[in-house]
């Protein structure tokens, strides 16, 4: 008269064996009764293979990953002494496709793109023997192709194939089936994360509460990368971001994230703008993909209110990495977005109730539109473009002359002043830099105090030779950065100061001036002005009759001008070396490095 589950107990009661239960998740409602044998049986042991975890006391989890595949590295290099047939990911798609294509070689060169294929399917061996199925018909590089457009084209032609494993969408469909709604709107807005992020990030792009996210990592959808980080499986997000599933949630999801991020990134400015430069080029570094992404967006909606949040702080950021190519493209691309947008928003007929509203956003939007022109104009000149800059300076100045406000006008015009000196147009400069200094003055804003006191000195060496009126100026600039805690302020005063110490002939007190610039450099990452000090050091060797020295810096500052795509500073360390090898009595050598330096020259516009 016992039930089933009575005669099962009695049954193991005393028995020592391993129970193995397969594909448990199906399952999950008799959980309790795995606990109840656990309990009255202590010789059983239970192995379960679950989707998820069976929320047992004894229960001790093991998570099964993928096999180890090779890894995506710059130049496809791998660990010395070990070729990708060395990762079990490879043999085993060159086992199956070897079983589907009779007589099939795979030749030494193709091992590379089958690595690449195992990484982008992260090792799970369903999907590496769908995309080893195709090998009758595709290239290893058009199965590539494939995996990294859509896994879901993998499918299996085998009959004997059980339907959830006949293609990869299918067996991730088992799990989708079982979430409830919320966990679906959850892992469709986790999937426009293009790297891993944040449990705040989660928490704001999705809405989510913590009960959801712990669901998703329970059901492996989601999983902690390290401490406080989180990722989705690639495949799971290609998953999840089909049409088909997320509809207009993904779309929410975006703007969701672009808003997150933006935001973030304001509050990295005061950072970046001196408090801890080093604390915010590392927290910006630590979410650039999160970051870029998210720009992205905004420039396509031409969100300019996500935009000028984030400008600032991209704006230091690239300044500081020296990548001034890559910010000329974001910050002109952006202007552009919001461009095309107020001209179709100015251009359409309709006239309605709320007109007004449209015509301040459309201000809005003019507005940071031109403070990027700004940005763009900063990165053109450090680029060696100075005609460039000068150009988008100048429109920039003329449209926040319109939409913006005091402050605006004046960093336009520092941008503008810079520009005037880079192209030899030192009235025009000197009137434009009073402008500034005045208004900064007036509003008590000490960052473009110092800045305007930078320029100030630079046209008074460049057009009157006076060492102690440029001197007086850097003296004012270093104080008044040291004062807002502006590190790259104070490194570029310290560098102008020693300047001055050289031209005046006081060598120990120019090193030690650059010595000091030189480890805020280091500290804050800032590779144009350790260039700059390597060649000011060279050229304090070679006053000092030290050539071998004076050389070693000026290749040093040659480097890292390379690195930097820093046409300019290239030509002139080139300049140095040709000059320091004619002294040398090596015309040959000092030649091929004049007409580099006359030709760089030439493609920077400097006069």
């Amino acid at each position: 008269n016992d039930s089933a589950e009575d005669s099962l107990v009695k049954w193991l009661r005393h028995r020592e064996l391993l129970l193995v239960l397969d594909n448990f998740e199906s399952a999950l409602d008799a959980a309790p009764l795995v606990a109840k044998l656990l309990a009255t049986a202590p010789g059983l042991t239970v192995i379960a293979t679950s989707r998820e975890p069976l929320k047992l006391q004894p229960e001790r989890l093991l998570d099964i990953g993928g096999l180890e595949a090779p890894p995506l590295t710059p130049g496809g290099t791998l660990p010395h002494g070990r070729g990708p047939r060395g990762y079990d990911a490879v043999r085993l798609y060159v086992q199956q496709a070897a079983r589907v294509t009779p007589g099939l070689k795979v030749r030494p060169e193709h091992m590379e793109t089958i690595g690449q294929i195992c990484n982008l399917l992260e090792g799970l061996p369903l999907a590496i023997e769908l995309a080893a199925s195709w090998s009758p018909l595709l290239s290893t590089e058009e199965i590539l192709a494939e995996v990294d457009r859509d896994p879901g084209a993998l499918v299996s032609h085998h009959r004997d194939v059980p339907e959830r494993h006949r293609s990869l969408w299918r067996v991730f469909d088992h799990t989708w089936e079982r979430l409830t709604a919320e966990e679906r709107s959850a892992l469709v807005s986790l999937s426009v994360f293009p790297a891993s992020f944040g449990l705040a990030a989660a928490r704001s792009v999705t809405g989510a509460e913590l009960g959801t996210l712990l669901r998703l990592m329970d059901l492996k959808l989601l999983r902690r990368t390290g401490e406080g980080r989180f990722e989705l499986h690639q495949l799971v997000k290609q998953y999840a971001a089909q049409p088909s599933l997320a509809g207009a949630a993904v779309e929410r999801a975006r703007s969701a994230h672009s808003h997150y991020y933006c935001q973030l990134l304001l509050s990295f400015s005061g950072d970046l703008e001196g408090n801890d430069v080093h604390a915010g080029l590392g927290a910006v570094r630590a979410e650039l993909p999160n970051v870029m992404s998210a720009w992205r967006h905004a420039a396509t909606r031409a969100d300019h209110q996500a935009l000028d949040a984030a400008r600032n702080a991209l704006n230091h950021f690239f300044y500081y990495r020296g990548d001034f190519a890559r910010a000329c493209q974001l910050f002109g691309d952006a202007a552009a977005a919001l461009d095309t947008a107020t001209d179709a928003s100015l251009n359409t007929a309709n006239v309605a109730a709320g007109s007004a509203n449209e015509a301040g956003s459309d201000l809005a939007a003019a507005r940071v539109a031109a403070r990027l022109l700004v940005h763009h104009s900063e990165h053109e000149r450090h680029r060696g473009r100075p005609a460039r800059s000068l150009e988008l300076a100048t429109q920039a100045l003329e449209r926040l002359q319109d939409a913006g406000d005091d402050a605006d006008v004046a960093y336009a015009r520092l941008s503008l002043g810079t520009s005037l000196l880079r192209v030899s147009a030192y009235a025009e400069s000197k009137a434009t830099m009073s402008q500034v200094l005045a208004y900064a003055r007036r509003a008590g804003d000490l960052y473009l105090q110092g800045a305007a006191h930078n320029v100030l000195a630079l046209l008074v060496t460049a057009t009157e030779g006076n060492v102690a009126e440029a001197e007086s100026h850097y003296r004012a600039s270093l104080e008044v950065n040291r004062t807002v805690g502006n590190l790259e302020g104070v490194n570029g005063a310290l560098i102008n100061l020693g300047a001055c110490r050289f031209d005046l002939n006081d060598m120990a007190g120019a090193i030690q001036l650059w010595q000091e610039a030189a480890a805020i450099a280091v500290k804050i990452g800032h590779k144009q002005r350790e260039a700059v000090l390597h060649n000011n050091i060279g050229s304090l060797y070679e006053a000092q009759g030290r050539p071998e020295e004076a050389e070693a810096r000026y290749r040093q500052s040659l480097d890292l001008r390379r690195q930097i795509d820093d046409r300019s500073g290239q030509a002139n360390a080139l300049h140095n070396l040709g000059r320091l090898a004619a002294n040398n009595d090596d015309p040959w050598t000092a030649r091929q490095h004049l007409e580099e330096a006359l030709r760089l020259f030439v493609q920077t516009e400097e006069p």
